[in-house]
């Protein structure tokens, strides 16, 4: 079975492929980082900066237009699938003092395009500190091997493996969960979503940060993914130092 014998909606999506159509990443890390907007552009799109007081969801959007409309392909049209939501927290800093009255945070999140089964979103939040700033979500970059690369549908999965990180400003399928305070998400590698992977992100210090990833690399009809990171719980991290210098042979330097 090819490829070409799917449907549109259940046309396997490679790891380079499907990754291509999220942007540009950008630098990844552990903790969701923030890409700055110039104050320039923040002004010109009507962001109240005076008293330092969080931006109205049409202020925001304004932003948000100004920074994505070329990623996005924002052409004015119509949104009401998926409108724009506004979230208000708070949340404390592990360093602040008892007592220290919480800090406001206000996320939103944008629609950002969409195909058959995939609905792309950007999310931004605004800090007193940070001000308005769209978010960038940390992912592993995998390496999906099956026994049949020339048929990959019909073929058993042979492995996976992480070979770093990866970062996109577009999350795909997802939603925020106020009362867990989780942004979750689920990238669909074909319609029928046997094979996928999704990942969730906690706001904790004021960032989200990444919690779990989990992978169904498998296009056998079935749900079953495996987990491929799992930061619910804290690593030890071995207090090891690094010894990159070159093992002495014993011989001497010519």
């Amino acid at each position: 079975m090819s490829d070409d014998d799917l449907p549109d909606d259940s046309k396997p999506t490679r790891t380079k492929e499907r990754w291509a159509a999220l942007g540009k990443f950008l630098q990844a890390g552990l903790t969701v980082l923030l890409f700055g907007i110039s104050p320039a552009l923040a002004q010109d799109a009507g962001t109240p900066s005076a008293d330092n007081s969080p931006p109205s969801l049409d202020d925001a959007q304004k932003v948000f237009t100004a920074a994505f409309e070329q990623t996005c392909g924002l052409d004015g049209g119509d949104d009401t699938l998926d409108p724009p939501q506004m979230f208000d927290l708070d949340f404390n800093y592990s360093y602040d003092e008892a007592g220290t009255p919480p800090h406001p945070l206000r996320l939103f999140r944008f629609f950002c395009g969409m195909g058959a089964y995939n609905v792309l979103s950007v999310y931004m939040a605004w800090t007193e500190t940070d001000g308005l700033q769209a978010l960038s979500f940390p992912a592993p970059h995998l390496d999906v091997e099956y026994e049949d690369e020339t048929d990959v549908i019909d073929s058993p999965l042979k492995s996976i493996a992480i070979t770093g990180m990866d970062s996109t400003q577009q999350l795909v399928n997802s939603e925020f969960d106020e009362k867990t305070r989780t942004i979750s998400a689920v990238n669909l590698w074909r319609g029928i979503g046997d094979a996928a992977e999704s990942a969730t992100y906690v706001l904790e210090e004021g960032r989200f940060v990444l919690k779990t990833y989990d992978v169904d690399a498998s296009y056998d009809g079935e749900i079953n993914p495996v987990r491929v990171l799992d930061y619910s719980k804290p690593q030890p991290v071995e207090l090891k130092v690094i010894d990159d210098k070159p093992a002495d042979d014993g011989k001497a330097s010519p």
